[in-house]
Protein backbone atom coordinates (compact mmCIF):
# COMPACT_ATOMS: atom_id res chain seq x y z
CA UNK A 1 0.00 0.00 0.00
CA UNK A 2 2.91 2.36 -0.61
CA UNK A 3 2.78 2.73 -4.41
CA UNK A 4 0.59 5.79 -4.68
CA UNK A 5 -0.15 7.90 -7.74
CA UNK A 6 -2.27 11.02 -7.98
CA UNK A 7 -5.18 8.73 -8.86
CA UNK A 8 -4.74 6.40 -5.86
CA UNK A 9 -3.70 2.76 -5.88
CA UNK A 10 -4.89 -0.85 -6.18
CA UNK A 11 -3.57 -3.65 -3.98
CA UNK A 12 -4.79 -6.96 -5.49
CA UNK A 13 -3.97 -9.20 -2.50
CA UNK A 14 -3.72 -7.35 0.77
CA UNK A 15 -3.24 -9.83 3.68
CA UNK A 16 -5.93 -8.24 5.87
CA UNK A 17 -8.37 -6.62 3.46
CA UNK A 18 -8.30 -8.69 0.26
CA UNK A 19 -8.33 -6.64 -2.93
CA UNK A 20 -8.16 -2.96 -2.03
CA UNK A 21 -8.84 -0.11 -4.44
CA UNK A 22 -8.49 3.54 -3.44
CA UNK A 23 -9.42 6.39 -5.75
CA UNK A 24 -8.39 9.91 -4.76
CA UNK A 25 -10.83 12.73 -5.42
CA UNK A 26 -9.27 16.19 -5.48
CA UNK A 27 -10.85 19.59 -4.84
CA UNK A 28 -9.24 21.42 -7.76
CA UNK A 29 -9.06 25.19 -8.12
CA UNK A 30 -7.67 27.65 -10.63
CA UNK A 31 -5.94 29.94 -8.13
CA UNK A 32 -4.49 29.79 -4.62
CA UNK A 33 -7.41 31.89 -3.32
CA UNK A 34 -10.12 29.60 -4.77
CA UNK A 35 -11.42 27.25 -2.02
CA UNK A 36 -11.97 24.41 -4.49
CA UNK A 37 -15.01 22.50 -3.20
CA UNK A 38 -15.82 20.34 -6.26
CA UNK A 39 -14.18 16.93 -5.68
CA UNK A 40 -13.17 15.14 -8.90
CA UNK A 41 -10.72 12.43 -10.05
CA UNK A 42 -7.20 13.66 -10.78
CA UNK A 43 -6.76 15.85 -13.86
CA UNK A 44 -3.26 16.88 -14.96
CA UNK A 45 -2.49 20.47 -15.81
CA UNK A 46 -4.25 22.36 -13.04
CA UNK A 47 -1.95 24.45 -10.91
CA UNK A 48 -3.64 24.11 -7.52
CA UNK A 49 -5.61 21.71 -5.38
CA UNK A 50 -6.96 22.51 -1.93
CA UNK A 51 -7.78 19.12 -0.34
CA UNK A 52 -8.57 15.52 -1.18
CA UNK A 53 -10.94 12.74 -0.26
CA UNK A 54 -10.73 9.07 -1.08
CA UNK A 55 -13.21 6.51 -2.37
CA UNK A 56 -12.50 2.99 -1.09
CA UNK A 57 -13.39 -0.55 -2.10
CA UNK A 58 -12.20 -3.80 -0.50
CA UNK A 59 -13.29 -7.43 -0.80
CA UNK A 60 -13.16 -8.73 2.78
CA UNK A 61 -16.23 -7.32 4.55
CA UNK A 62 -15.03 -8.55 7.97
CA UNK A 63 -11.90 -6.38 7.76
CA UNK A 64 -11.38 -3.81 10.51
CA UNK A 65 -12.52 -0.65 8.77
CA UNK A 66 -10.88 1.66 11.30
CA UNK A 67 -7.43 0.07 10.90
CA UNK A 68 -7.75 0.25 7.11
CA UNK A 69 -8.71 3.92 7.16
CA UNK A 70 -5.82 4.79 9.48
CA UNK A 71 -3.33 2.89 7.31
CA UNK A 72 -4.53 4.69 4.22
CA UNK A 73 -4.27 8.03 6.06
CA UNK A 74 -0.63 7.26 6.92
CA UNK A 75 0.04 6.43 3.26
CA UNK A 76 -1.63 9.66 2.13
CA UNK A 77 0.61 11.56 4.54
CA UNK A 78 3.68 9.87 3.05
CA UNK A 79 2.50 10.50 -0.50
CA UNK A 80 1.93 14.21 0.15
CA UNK A 81 5.24 14.58 2.00
CA UNK A 82 3.54 15.53 5.28
CA UNK A 83 5.79 14.76 8.23
CA UNK A 84 4.49 13.29 11.46
CA UNK A 85 3.31 16.01 13.80
CA UNK A 86 2.48 18.48 11.01
CA UNK A 87 0.18 19.17 8.13
CA UNK A 88 -2.81 17.27 9.47
CA UNK A 89 -4.47 20.15 11.27
CA UNK A 90 -3.71 18.76 14.73
CA UNK A 91 -1.82 20.27 17.61
CA UNK A 92 0.54 17.63 19.00
CA UNK A 93 3.10 18.98 21.43
CA UNK A 94 5.83 17.92 23.83
CA UNK A 95 7.27 19.78 26.80
CA UNK A 96 10.26 18.56 28.83
CA UNK A 97 10.38 19.12 32.59
CA UNK A 98 12.19 18.09 35.77
CA UNK A 99 14.70 19.80 38.10
CA UNK A 100 15.81 16.96 40.43
CA UNK A 101 14.07 18.74 43.35
CA UNK A 102 10.31 19.12 42.89
CA UNK A 103 7.55 16.56 42.47
CA UNK A 104 4.88 19.07 41.38
CA UNK A 105 5.17 21.09 38.17
CA UNK A 106 2.89 23.66 36.54
CA UNK A 107 3.48 23.38 32.79
CA UNK A 108 2.32 25.90 30.19
CA UNK A 109 1.15 24.32 26.93
CA UNK A 110 -0.88 27.25 25.48
CA UNK A 111 -3.36 24.90 23.79
CA UNK A 112 -6.26 27.08 24.90
CA UNK A 113 -8.33 24.13 26.12
CA UNK A 114 -8.66 21.74 29.04
CA UNK A 115 -9.78 19.04 26.61
CA UNK A 116 -6.50 17.22 26.05
CA UNK A 117 -5.37 13.66 25.50
CA UNK A 118 -2.04 13.54 27.28
CA UNK A 119 0.63 11.52 29.08
CA UNK A 120 4.09 11.60 30.64
CA UNK A 121 7.04 9.90 28.87
CA UNK A 122 10.48 9.18 30.33
CA UNK A 123 13.25 10.90 28.35
CA UNK A 124 15.81 8.09 28.69
CA UNK A 125 15.76 4.35 28.26
CA UNK A 126 13.32 2.59 28.42
CA UNK A 127 11.31 5.67 27.26
CA UNK A 128 8.20 4.35 28.98
CA UNK A 129 4.99 6.02 30.08
CA UNK A 130 5.23 7.30 33.66
CA UNK A 131 2.40 7.24 36.19
CA UNK A 132 1.51 10.77 37.27
CA UNK A 133 -1.42 12.88 38.40
CA UNK A 134 -2.31 15.41 35.71
CA UNK A 135 -4.73 18.27 36.35
CA UNK A 136 -5.94 20.65 33.64
CA UNK A 137 -5.44 23.67 35.89
CA UNK A 138 -6.41 26.19 33.20
CA UNK A 139 -6.99 26.16 29.43
CA UNK A 140 -3.25 26.84 28.98
CA UNK A 141 -1.60 24.98 31.89
CA UNK A 142 -1.52 21.59 33.58
CA UNK A 143 -0.29 20.63 37.02
CA UNK A 144 1.71 17.40 37.00
CA UNK A 145 2.49 15.50 40.21
CA UNK A 146 4.98 12.60 40.17
CA UNK A 147 6.03 10.22 42.93
CA UNK A 148 9.69 11.29 43.14
CA UNK A 149 11.73 14.24 41.79
CA UNK A 150 12.74 13.65 38.16
CA UNK A 151 16.19 14.65 36.94
CA UNK A 152 16.78 17.75 34.86
CA UNK A 153 14.32 17.57 31.92
CA UNK A 154 14.03 13.83 32.56
CA UNK A 155 10.31 13.69 31.76
CA UNK A 156 8.25 14.86 28.82
CA UNK A 157 4.62 15.95 28.88
CA UNK A 158 2.97 15.05 25.54
CA UNK A 159 -0.49 16.16 24.53
CA UNK A 160 -2.96 16.62 21.72
CA UNK A 161 -5.26 19.64 21.85
CA UNK A 162 -7.09 22.00 19.54
CA UNK A 163 -7.80 19.16 17.09
CA UNK A 164 -10.64 19.70 14.62
CA UNK A 165 -11.63 16.00 14.75
CA UNK A 166 -12.21 16.01 18.51
CA UNK A 167 -15.12 15.68 20.94
CA UNK A 168 -15.49 16.76 24.57
CA UNK A 169 -18.64 15.23 26.10
CA UNK A 170 -19.79 15.80 29.71
CA UNK A 171 -21.35 12.78 31.43
CA UNK A 172 -22.41 11.53 34.87
CA UNK A 173 -25.77 11.08 36.63
CA UNK A 174 -24.92 10.57 40.31
CA UNK A 175 -26.06 6.93 40.17
CA UNK A 176 -24.31 4.87 37.48
CA UNK A 177 -20.71 3.72 37.17
CA UNK A 178 -20.90 2.76 33.48
CA UNK A 179 -21.84 5.13 30.68
CA UNK A 180 -22.26 4.94 26.92
CA UNK A 181 -20.79 8.25 25.70
CA UNK A 182 -21.47 9.30 22.11
CA UNK A 183 -18.62 11.17 20.38
CA UNK A 184 -19.71 10.80 16.69
CA UNK A 185 -16.11 10.65 15.40
CA UNK A 186 -16.80 7.68 13.13
CA UNK A 187 -13.93 5.43 14.29
CA UNK A 188 -13.23 2.83 16.96
CA UNK A 189 -9.57 3.87 16.86
CA UNK A 190 -9.99 7.00 18.93
CA UNK A 191 -7.58 8.31 21.55
CA UNK A 192 -9.53 8.96 24.74
CA UNK A 193 -9.11 10.56 28.15
CA UNK A 194 -11.51 11.31 31.00
CA UNK A 195 -11.16 14.36 33.23
CA UNK A 196 -13.13 16.04 35.98
CA UNK A 197 -15.48 18.77 34.77
CA UNK A 198 -14.64 21.03 37.74
CA UNK A 199 -11.58 21.88 39.84
CA UNK A 200 -9.02 20.35 40.10
CA UNK A 201 -9.86 19.06 36.55
CA UNK A 202 -7.81 15.91 37.13
CA UNK A 203 -7.47 13.24 34.46
CA UNK A 204 -8.77 9.93 35.82
CA UNK A 205 -8.06 6.25 35.34
CA UNK A 206 -11.09 4.57 33.76
CA UNK A 207 -11.99 1.54 31.64
CA UNK A 208 -12.96 2.49 28.09
CA UNK A 209 -14.43 0.24 25.41
CA UNK A 210 -15.04 1.37 21.82
CA UNK A 211 -18.64 0.12 21.70
CA UNK A 212 -19.19 1.49 18.19
CA UNK A 213 -17.56 3.87 15.71
CA UNK A 214 -19.45 6.73 17.30
CA UNK A 215 -19.44 5.87 21.02
CA UNK A 216 -17.41 4.43 23.87
CA UNK A 217 -18.43 2.70 27.08
CA UNK A 218 -16.73 4.29 30.10
CA UNK A 219 -16.47 2.56 33.49
CA UNK A 220 -15.58 4.42 36.70
CA UNK A 221 -15.16 3.25 40.31
CA UNK A 222 -17.73 5.57 41.91
CA UNK A 223 -20.84 7.26 40.48
CA UNK A 224 -19.93 10.77 39.29
CA UNK A 225 -22.32 13.65 39.85
CA UNK A 226 -24.45 15.13 37.10
CA UNK A 227 -22.10 15.88 34.18
CA UNK A 228 -19.17 15.78 36.64
CA UNK A 229 -16.82 14.11 34.12
CA UNK A 230 -15.77 14.92 30.55
CA UNK A 231 -14.77 12.41 27.88
CA UNK A 232 -12.14 13.82 25.51
CA UNK A 233 -11.82 11.83 22.27
CA UNK A 234 -9.58 12.44 19.24
CA UNK A 235 -10.52 10.79 15.97
CA UNK A 236 -8.89 10.21 12.61
CA UNK A 237 -5.83 12.26 11.66
CA UNK A 238 -3.21 12.19 8.91
CA UNK A 239 -0.52 11.54 11.49
CA UNK A 240 -2.22 8.67 13.27
CA UNK A 241 -1.28 5.01 12.91
CA UNK A 242 -3.24 1.86 13.73
CA UNK A 243 -1.25 -1.38 13.81
CA UNK A 244 -2.62 -4.89 14.37
CA UNK A 245 -0.40 -7.32 16.32
CA UNK A 246 -0.40 -10.47 18.46
CA UNK A 247 0.61 -14.11 17.90
CA UNK A 248 -1.06 -15.99 20.83
CA UNK A 249 2.32 -16.87 22.39
CA UNK A 250 4.49 -13.82 23.20
CA UNK A 251 3.84 -11.12 25.81
CA UNK A 252 6.33 -8.57 24.42
CA UNK A 253 6.17 -7.03 20.95
CA UNK A 254 8.10 -4.40 19.02
CA UNK A 255 5.39 -2.58 17.07
CA UNK A 256 6.21 -0.16 14.25
CA UNK A 257 3.97 2.92 13.92
CA UNK A 258 6.25 4.94 11.60
CA UNK A 259 5.33 8.34 13.08
CA UNK A 260 8.92 9.53 13.45
CA UNK A 261 8.61 10.62 17.08
CA UNK A 262 9.09 9.24 20.57
CA UNK A 263 6.55 11.83 21.75
CA UNK A 264 3.53 9.90 20.48
CA UNK A 265 0.32 9.52 22.43
CA UNK A 266 -0.39 5.79 22.38
CA UNK A 267 -3.32 3.57 23.31
CA UNK A 268 -4.27 -0.05 22.60
CA UNK A 269 -7.60 -1.77 22.11
CA UNK A 270 -8.60 -5.40 21.77
CA UNK A 271 -9.60 -6.27 18.21
CA UNK A 272 -12.44 -8.55 19.29
CA UNK A 273 -13.98 -6.73 22.28
CA UNK A 274 -12.83 -3.18 21.41
CA UNK A 275 -11.93 -2.46 25.04
CA UNK A 276 -8.83 -0.35 25.60
CA UNK A 277 -6.04 -2.39 27.22
CA UNK A 278 -3.42 -1.45 29.83
CA UNK A 279 0.18 -2.38 29.03
CA UNK A 280 3.75 -1.22 29.51
CA UNK A 281 4.70 0.84 26.45
CA UNK A 282 8.27 1.91 25.76
CA UNK A 283 9.28 4.21 22.89
CA UNK A 284 12.06 2.01 21.50
CA UNK A 285 12.92 4.58 18.82
CA UNK A 286 11.16 7.28 16.80
CA UNK A 287 9.20 4.75 14.74
CA UNK A 288 8.60 1.81 17.10
CA UNK A 289 7.32 1.01 20.58
CA UNK A 290 7.90 -2.07 22.72
CA UNK A 291 4.62 -3.30 24.21
CA UNK A 292 4.70 -5.67 27.22
CA UNK A 293 1.52 -7.41 28.34
CA UNK A 294 0.62 -9.64 31.28
CA UNK A 295 -0.66 -12.44 29.01
CA UNK A 296 -0.32 -13.30 25.30
CA UNK A 297 -2.94 -11.74 23.03
CA UNK A 298 -4.57 -13.81 20.32
CA UNK A 299 -3.41 -13.80 16.72
CA UNK A 300 -3.85 -10.18 15.60
CA UNK A 301 -5.74 -9.71 18.86
CA UNK A 302 -4.61 -6.15 19.64
CA UNK A 303 -4.56 -2.84 17.79
CA UNK A 304 -2.02 -0.14 18.65
CA UNK A 305 -3.38 3.37 18.06
CA UNK A 306 -0.80 6.17 18.10
CA UNK A 307 -0.50 9.78 17.03
CA UNK A 308 2.35 12.21 17.45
Amino acid sequence: MRSWTAEGFTDPNHPLFGQVKVELLWAFSTSSSDPGTDYQPFRPGLAYFRSCRFRLQFTRPTADWDVLVDRIAVDIRAMLGVSAGGGGGEEEHALDFGNAIDTVYVLTHDAGTRDLVCGIVRQASPYDLVDATIEATSPDTVTVTVASPPGTNALRFVWIGGVADRAAIPFGDGVSTTFNVVHELGSKNVLCAVRQAASPYAFLGTTITASSRDAVDVGVLLPPGDNALVLVAVGAALNKASVVFGDASATSYVVRHGLGSRSSVTRMRAAATSNFVDATIQATDEDTVTVTLTSPPGVNGLILVATG
